[in-house]
Order: structure tokens, then C-alpha cells, then sequence
């Protein structure tokens, strides 16, 4: 056993983690230091400018005011980009088992904007839009609703609306 233990200890691995000299001010650098990243950091990894506004490619953008809502909304209008709107709740059962599938899907599709809101934060929203069941999902081209709205947590159903609609 202790042969053993001894044997996987040698086998270990040294990771250098590369941090943002922001965060690594003032600290001493160790193997074991992960950088922090703020939401900012994290909100411009995959950016891409366009004209007036920034577009956010390959992630879902949480939409939780009205600006931000106005503000992504408005870039989709500009951008002619295809638009996904996932309607949610933080009570909602399905929403959770469903929003990781949501995330990935918005990583492995360029060119479409990926938005995220939250019913309870965004009622106005919500209801512009008459969602009645969570999760909803809508899918908007230069403004207009052009496929079937998928309800409910279904992946594969998700999947197969995303890319068609982010692919024409």
C-alpha cells in the first residue's frame, strides 16, 4: 500500500496556472494560486466588437435589468444576428436541469446571441413576451419571433431549434 502511494506521488503533475496581473498584484505567485476572475473578465471573454454596441458570442448573457435586457436586445436588432431568448426562474426545477444544456450549446454556436432572463426579475419582459410556462425558450430574427418557441426542458428538442434557427 505504501509502495503504491509513494508510486502515484511521483507520477504527480506541476500545473502553471497564468493569472491576470490585475489579480496578482501584491501576492506571491505559488502553484497553488488560481486566479480570480471577476464578472466583468468573464462577461468580455469571446467578445467581439460591432458598431455602437458589444456583441457577446459563445455564452449566455444574463439579462437581470431592463438596461442590460434594452441594451442586448437592441445589439441583436443591429447585428441581424439570430437571437435566443431563455426564460427562466430561480424556483424552476426543469430551468436548472435544462440551463447547463442551455450553456453549452451557446459555447459550440457562433454568430447567434444567447440571452438569459429571469421571469421574476423581469416581469415586463416576460410579459411582452407571454410566457406562461418555464422554461421557455424564443427565437428572434431582427426582432421578429420566427420558430416554434420550445417549452419545457427538453434537450434534444432545444438542440434541434437552436441549430436550425442560429444556422439559416
Amino acid at each position: 500500500m505504501a509502495a503504491a502511494a509513494a508510486a502515484s506521488e511521483e507520477k504527480s503533475v506541476q500545473i502553471e496556472i497564468q493569472g491576470n496581473d490585475d489579480v496578482d498584484q501584491g501576492r506571491e505567485k505559488d502553484e497553488k494560486t488560481i486566479p480570480v476572475i471577476s464578472s466583468s473578465d468573464a462577461v468580455d471573454q469571446g467578445k467581439e466588437k460591432e458598431g455602437k454596441g458589444v456583441q457577446i458570442e459563445n455564452q449566455v448573457i444574463a439579462c437581470n435589468t431592463l438596461d442590460r435586457w434594452n441594451e442586448h436586445y437592441t445589439n441583436g436588432l443591429e447585428s441581424k444576428k439570430p437571437v435566443v431568448i431563455y426564460f427562466t426562474a430561480s424556483w424552476c426545477g426543469p430551468c436548472r436541469v435544462i440551463g447547463p444544456t442551455f450553456s453549452d450549446i451557446a459555447k459550440k454556436i457562433p454568430g447567434a446571441i444567447f440571452l438569459k432572463v429571469d421571469v421574476d426579475e423581469l416581469e415586463a419582459v416576460a410579459q411582452e413576451y407571454d410566457v406562461q410556462a418555464m422554461p421557455t425558450f424564443v427565437f428572434l430574427k431582427e426582432g421578429k419571433e420566427v420558430a416554434e418557441r420550445v417549452v419545457g426542458a427538453k434537450k434534444d428538442e432545444l438542440h434541434s431549434a437552436i441549430t436550425k434557427h442560429c444556422s439559416s
